[in-house]
């Protein structure tokens, strides 16, 4: 288990986690810079990570019907779940 310093929550701590699986837009300037500085922390730390950047989708786009790349982040998120053996049966 890596950690990452908690600069995104003005705190110096080290934060104890595993794999991370991290989701942004680049049209979300205020959080893809700080998804993208978190992302290489862990790295970093050696956490094993993933990361996706979604050209547009905005703040908080979340599970939506739109047909947009975006609105596929959750089939990422399951496929990367499987592929860590985070879930097993599909």
């Amino acid at each position: 288990m890596g950690g990452v310093s908690n600069r995104l929550c003005g705190k110096s701590a080290l934060i104890k986690t595993t794999l991370t699986f991290l989701v942004c837009a680049d049209d979300d300037r205020s959080h893809v810079t700080a998804t993208a500085e978190l992302y290489l922390g862990l790295e970093k730390q050696g956490v094993s990570s993933e990361m996706h950047i979604y050209a547009r989708g905005g703040h908080g786009f979340g599970i939506t019907d739109v047909h947009a790349p975006f609105s596929t982040w959750d089939q990422r998120l399951l496929e990367w779940m499987f592929d860590r053996k985070i879930l097993v049966n599909r």
